[in-house]
């Protein structure tokens, strides 16, 4: 079966599966039906019900075991081999799951009863730990093949980091289950049989691998990149396997011993399907690459032929064999040319080759004379070009050759004829060999508006334009007298005057002495050809709206500038501008109005600078400015507020007037950096100083700058590892009932403890994992983190104990963040929505977006209830306080902290409490400190205070503690 199915006729992809799928999930299907009968008989037939304790299990357990293991190691070793960087990178994390899948499965076998002790102490429910594991990483792993798009993995350190987080979660697995199995819930009793855990987790196997083959039963309605069929078998056998395991009540039973069997079936099914998109289907492609290549060979109408360095030959195509007197090619390969028809020319011929070899040059088009088989006298034109192996060593020479013969008979006898064609586009003339014109064609007219009686006896000159200086037609006429060819642009005039640019060839025909018998010229008008590249070379280095040089010119123009100001030792500046609030200006008043602006601010800013200096747009509201070759640095920043004055002044767009500013980073050169790229880093970061100082102003670039920028980096890459690194921890802050003192609710506070620096501020990377996007994995890790330790104290504490988590604006915009994915694990957890607050900022209720919308009606629905952080800071409108059914409102620790008895403070959060409470919504106070803001805030009715007079976020044991002494 190919692994990519071509595609069908048009319509064939809306049926139910495809048609190259239907032939080979036949099979799949009866397999499927005879495991699933086997089943059914083992289930209903009573004597093989109470078959139980098989004599000899240990044995034959490891046997299944070590065949499972061990294809799960061929998964690994064919998907991780056969690795390109087109080939689809799910299977890459295939390949890295069965890794982990085979080391779970082989501590499994280990820690079987009847095996030596591994580690610790074997038991049935150390060896059914193992096997839960590693079901798990296998479920997930194939329902991200089945889900996530097949697309190449072009980014090498992404497959290596694949595969550590596999070992890693396979590694914490097997240490988690030898030395803590503590930790985890019962799963088997001795004379019981499976605990109620262990059984939930089978059934949540079966539907996982039943969800996973669903995924791929739906991906077989059009053509995959991979063995959809192979993998759709492999999750059904796997669902089959696990009811197994729901039915067993003594490990060493009959149905314990069919659940392996089918496991190794199923292990077997993923091992076909890597070992056809790893192995069978490149060769295969590779088979039809060959097949195709010959074909293209013996079809086209050229000999085609390659040899060894010593020209002996390696291969040719069909045609070349019968010019060559044998057969097919495989008589020829092999052969020297004086074992061939033409033997005669065979040394000038390896000549040829060596001479192409050595230079390592191609030689085309050149005319040679052989002999073919039949003792045909032929004349081709031939081209060789040195053939090299991947390593760019010459290995032997390509060559190809065209039979010529009637073209050459045909310009032997119309030489004469084919000179003043007269059906020709081009014009062409005939000079005598004192260079007066002999004859012209009819297209030399149309093109010079000179008649044939017009230019007969007179020079060529009378054509001339005055463009070329008496070097060129001396260099032309060299040329002539010595090779008696030349070519080249040239400009001339037309009778009526006007100037064209024309390419002219020029061939000198000789006598039998030698001497001068004719000189033909052909030449076409090529002035609508550079008018039209002139025109693509400004399109490619301007910028079509303000007519400015664009990025490429721009560097360009900074390179030249540089090696200038090396010359003369001379200083040059270069400015970075952005405007500000040219977005807003676009989003109001429209893109039309936005290019009026951009061209105005272009005209303002080269008013602003010398005709030397060069202004550029980069792109967007983005400019440059090069000063060049300062002779007073202190001109830098008149020009800098000049720029910054024009700019500012109110510009008119039409009926609209607009105000804008802008930003300046400024860069120096050598001071600052001597590399165009460097220069350009420093002026960006220089540019988004003086923007974070609050713009329309300048700033110069920095080595401070420079160093932020690193130790952002540096953060950002520390960042990255944080999460599999297990750095992060995550405090809870208790949030206090102020009318009884009870903490009956809790905010999660994620903390990051650094390897190195020790524990980073929260506002130092969270905002960094916003910009970077990485807020979202944390997030959601912050949240399992918090769902969880939400449903122990729910079950330890109070059914109705409630965990704030915050969730980032970026998460409900961010593409990949699944918001399904919370409501679902805390289905998963069986905690009730109603457990979880989300708290969000102000700014997220002015956004409309349905994405927006959408998360948190979704929120409301499963009964999460919202919490407003930091308001009286923002600027939400009311209206959308009950839009959203917004159930708290946290008042901002800045008003809570001067709270005093009549002051203006006081005065606020007695006005917030009252707005509140009059919409149904509860108060939660932040940053209560003293005794004497928790009075005032129970007074003025606020329902809840969170701050360090209650407790700081503490790490969850010591919340534990705190809880304990709540009332």
């Amino acid at each position: 079966m190919s692994v990519y199915p071509a595609l069908g006729r048009r319509g064939e992809r809306n049926t139910w599966i495809y048609r190259g799928y239907r032939a080979p999930l036949k099979p799949v299907l009866a397999a499927l039906a005879c495991l699933a009968a086997l089943q059914a008989i083992s289930y209903f037939s009573s004597p093989l019900y109470v078959v139980a304790g098989i004599a000899g299990y240990a044995p034959l357990h490891t046997s299944l075991e070590a065949i499972a293991i061990l294809i799960s190691a061929l998964v690994f070793a064919v998907g991780w081999g056969v690795h390109d960087e087109d080939h689809p990178g799910n299977l890459t994390l295939l390949a890295c799951v069965f890794l982990g899948v085979a080391l779970l499965d082989y501590m499994h076998a280990l820690s079987f009863p009847g095996m030596p002790d591994f580690v610790t102490a074997n038991n049935p429910e150390k060896a059914i730990n193992f096997w839960l594991l590693s079901r798990l990483l296998a479920v997930l792993g194939l329902l991200a093949v089945a889900l996530l798009p097949w697309r190449p993995l072009r980014s090498p350190w992404l497959r290596w980091a694949i595969l550590a987080a596999v070992l890693s979660l396979a590694g914490a697995a097997g240490w988690v289950g030898v030395v803590h199995e503590d930790w985890l819930p019962r799963t088997f009793v001795p004379g019981q049989g499976l605990t109620p855990f262990k059984i939930r987790c089978e059934y949540a196997l079966v539907a996982l691998y039943a969800a996973a083959a669903l995924g791929f039963l739906r991906q077989m309605r059009k053509p995959q990149p991979y063995d959809v069929v192979s993998l759709f078998g492999a999750t059904s056998v796997m669902a089959l396997g696990e009811v197994f395991f729901i039915l067993y009540s003594d490990v060493s039973d009959l149905f314990n011993f069919l659940g392996h069997v089918y496991k190794a079936i199923a292990h077997g099914f993923i091992y076909q399907g890597v070992f056809i998109v790893g192995v069978r289907a490149p060769y295969q492609r590779l088979r039809e690459s060959r097949n195709l290549l010959q074909t293209v060979l013996d079809t086209i109408p050229l000999r085609v032929f390659w040899k060894d360095r010593e020209s002996r030959y390696l291969g040719c195509n069909a045609i070349f064999a019968r010019d060559a007197g044998a057969a097919g090619p495989s008589e020829v390969i092999g052969k020297l040319d004086r074992q061939l028809a033409w033997r005669g020319k065979a040394e000038l011929l390896r000549a040829d080759d060596r001479a192409v070899m050595e230079s390592r040059r191609p030689r085309l088009g050149y005319e040679e004379s052989l002999n073919t088989a039949e003792g045909k006298h032929v004349w081709l034109s031939t081209s060789k070009v040195p053939l090299q192996d991947l390593h760019g060593e010459i290995i032997g020479v390509l060559g190809v050759y065209d039979d010529i013969t009637e073209r050459k008979l045909a310009e032997e006898s119309t030489r004469l004829a084919a000179l003043v064609y007269q059906s020709s586009s081009e014009a062409m003339t005939v000079t005598d060999a004192d260079n007066t014109f002999i004859s012209v064609n009819p297209a030399f007219t149309a093109l010079t508006g000179y008649t044939l009686s017009e230019v007969v006896g007179r020079n060529p000159h009378i054509l001339s334009s005055g463009y070329h200086d008496q070097a060129f037609y001396d260099a032309m006429w060299h040329a002539l007298d010595t090779t008696g060819h030349w070519q080249g642009e040239i400009w001339d005039r037309r009778k009526n005057g006007e100037l064209y640019a024309k390419w002219l060839t020029v061939n000198t025909i000789y006598n039998d002495d030698g001497s001068v018998h004719r000189r033909v010229a052909l030449f076409s008008d090529i002035t609508g050809i550079k008018r039209a590249n002139e025109l693509l070379w400004r399109q490619a280095n301007f910028d079509a709206l303000t007519g400015l040089p664009n990025r490429s010119m721009f560097r360009d123009r900074l390179f030249e500038e540089i090696k200038k100001a090396r010359r003369a030792g001379l200083p040059m500046a270069l400015m970075l501008i952005d405007l500000d609030s040219f977005k807003e200006v676009n989003d109001t008043l429209g893109h039309d109005k936005g290019d009026m602006l951009l061209k105005e601010a272009s005209r303002r800013l080269s008013g602003c600078v010398r005709e030397s200096d060069l202004v550029a747009r980069l792109g967007g509201d983005e400019f440059t400015v090069i000063l060049s070759q300062l002779e007073d640095a202190a001109c830098v920043e008149r020009v800098a507020l000049d720029i910054l004055r024009q700019l500012s002044d109110p510009i008119s767009l039409g009926s609209e007037t607009a105000y804008v500013s802008a930003s300046i980073g400024i860069t120096l050169y050598p001071d600052d950096a001597t590399e165009v790229d460097t220069l350009l880093k420093n002026a960006d970061q220089a540019m988004y100083a003086a923007k974070n100082q609050g713009r329309s102003r300048y700033s110069y670039f920095s080595p401070s700058m420079q160093e932020a920028a690193q130790a952002r980096m540096r953060l950002v890459n520390d960042l990255r590892g944080a999460v599999a690194g297990d750095q992060f921890c995550v405090h809870y802050q208790p949030i206090v009932q102020l009318a009884t003192g009870a903490i009956h609710k809790a905010e999660a506070l994620i903390r990051w403890q650094h390897p190195v620096r020790g524990l980073v501020n929260p506002a130092e990377f969270i905002p960094i994992a916003e910009d970077t996007g990485m807020i979202v994995d944390i997030g959601n890790w912050v949240f399992r983190e918090a769902a969880r330790q939400a449903a122990r104290w729910r079950a330890l504490h109070h059914a109705e104990f409630q965990i704030s988590v915050n969730k980032s604006p970026v998460q409900f915009h961010r593409v990949g963040h699944d918001y399904a994915a919370w409501l679902a694990y805390l289905q998963e957890l069986g905690l009730p929505g109603q457990n979880v607050v989300v708290e969000i900022t102000e700014g997220l209720l002015m956004d409309n977006s349905s994405a927006v919308t959408g998360q948190l009606l979704a929120f409301r629905d499963a009964g999460i209830q919202v919490a407003l952080d930091d308001f009286g800071t923002g600027y939400s409108a009311l209206s959308y306080l009950q839009k959203f059914d917004i159930d708290y409102l946290k008042i901002d620790r800045a008003f809570v902290h001067d709270l005093a008895p009549d002051s203006s403070n006081t005065a606020l959060c007695e006005a917030i409490i009252v707005m509140a409470h009059k919409l149904g919504i509860k108060v939660v106070a932040e940053g209560v400190e003293t005794e004497q803001q928790r009075s005032l805030l129970a007074a003025a009715g606020c329902d809840y205070g969170q701050g360090y007079l209650f407790s700081r976020p503490v790490p969850a044991d010591e919340f534990e503690a705190l809880l304990q002494l709540s009332p």
